[in-house]
């Protein structure tokens, strides 16, 4: 037998047989003492000096089940934000019919421009069932802005005012 086929076989049974490191075990792994710590470890199969490894007794599941399915949540969100919007609707109705409404330009100014394009905005999706893009490229043209320009800046006005 050749030098080559000898540790060859050598190295092959070495593999067959590693267990692990004698410097991976603790001299006090087997006391009474850290036996209660250690009750989920498991001894691994075919170990002949008692390497444990912590594995979980069962394995945890990869997918879990949910509480409620993707599509109704998106559905109640959905409605969620219909009914927001339907109380921002009545919220900036009730605010322009107020003779104490005082907008910065007056009644004719940028402020108030932008105000009765949200509302026009708001009534469009909610009254008329438009899809928000849409609509707020209609309001927009309709009070005077940009179609593309003005309808991509009424959604961005009722986080800045």
């Amino acid at each position: 037998m050749s030098d080559v086929e000898r540790n060859a076989h050598t190295h092959s049974a070495l593999a067959v047989n590693f267990s692990g490191y004698l410097s991976d075990e603790s001299k006090d792994h087997f006391n009474s003492d850290t036996d209660s710590e250690h009750k989920d470890e498991y001894r691994v199969a075919g170990s002949s000096r008692g390497v444990s490894s912590r594995l979980p007794a069962v394995p945890l599941l990869k997918r879990h089940k949910l509480k409620m399915s993707f599509c109704m949540e998106w559905k109640n969100a959905k409605e969620r934000h219909m009914d927001e919007r339907c109380v921002a609707l009545e919220a900036i109705e009730k605010l322009l019919k107020l003779k104490k409404t005082n907008f910065v330009s007056g009644p004719d100014g940028l402020q108030a421009k932008r105000t009765c394009t949200i509302q026009s905005h708001l009534a469009l999706v909610v009254k008329r069932g438009h899809s928000s893009i849409e609509a707020s490229k209609c309001a927009a043209e309709s009070h005077r802005f940009a179609a593309v320009w003005g309808g991509h800046q009424l959604r961005l006005w009722p986080s800045s005012q």
